[in-house]
């Protein structure tokens, strides 16, 4: 059976989790304070509440008429007409609390922990391995675990320590060819094909949001200059190190 680790148990790891779990898939989500009330994000349109199956209940206020202030001092009026129609105003630790127990009671393991580091694997393919502070005992500092899962949904905000972990698997969005190849590019008056075989690649499905692997195989005919060889092992992995799909040719 799938393993899969949901790390946030704000709203969108709870759906995340609650969707995964309704599927029969084996998981489990973290959030570091289940009790914790958060100062933002509290707001939600009428459309969610439908949308995400949630009772009145959760609404602390309905509210029609309110000013927006950003930290930069701008400010926003809104006023709403119909009187069907709301601004739902809750309090995050009833929301989130809310969902979270939705998830679990579908079969989610949920886990009152912090993510600290992350194993990735072999070639950073997976299995993966969390290691964790599990705090359900109430203890200060919580008591340190690890888990072995297939595949990680980050939903830890902004500062992610899971985007950080996971980086590496699309760090070739960050180079070009021209970074790689440097000024190992040497003239060279032949026409002679030149090719590199079975290089080893490693990727993620963009689709399936699942890595593969395989093998790749670059030739080309020089125009007057030739590239190192060792350089065309790494435009492959500039190429591969982003979202593909399986059956995406891939052109350098």
């Amino acid at each position: 059976m799938l393993r899969v680790a949901v790390v946030g148990g704000g709203p969108s790891g709870s759906c995340a989790a609650e969707v995964l779990a309704k599927a029969g898939i084996e998981t489990w989500l973290f959030e570091r304070k289940l009790d914790n009330a958060k100062p933002c994000g509290g707001a939600i349109p009428l459309c969610m509440v439908e949308e995400f199956d949630l009772p009145e209940s959760i609404i602390d206020r309905k509210v029609r008429n309110m000013r927006m202030i950003s930290p930069s001092n701008r400010e926003v009026d809104i006023h709403l007409e119909n009187s069907n129609e709301y601004i739902g105003m809750c309090r995050r630790e009833v929301l989130d609390g809310f969902l979270r127990n939705r998830a679990a009671e579908l079969g989610a393991h949920l886990v009152n922990g912090l993510v600290q580091s992350i194993d990735t694997g072999s070639q950073r393919q997976g299995p993966y391995t969390l290691h964790y502070a599990d705090y359900s005992s109430g203890g200060p500092t919580g008591e340190l675990k690890t888990l072995e899962v297939d595949l990680i949904v980050g939903a830890d905000g902004a500062n992610s320590r899971v985007a950080k972990a996971m980086m590496w698997l699309t760090r070739g969005y960050n180079q070009t060819a021209a970074e790689v190849i440097g000024d190992a590019l040497f003239e060279e008056n032949h026409e002679n094909m030149v090719m590199v075989r079975d290089i080893e690649m490693y990727s993620m499905c963009e689709h399936h949001m699942l890595p593969f692997f395989g093998k790749v195989h670059i030739a080309y005919i020089p125009n007057g200059k030739i590239v190192g060889l060792s350089k065309l092992l790494w435009l492959s992995v500039i190429r591969s190190r982003r979202l593909r799909w399986l059956r995406e040719p891939v052109a350098i």
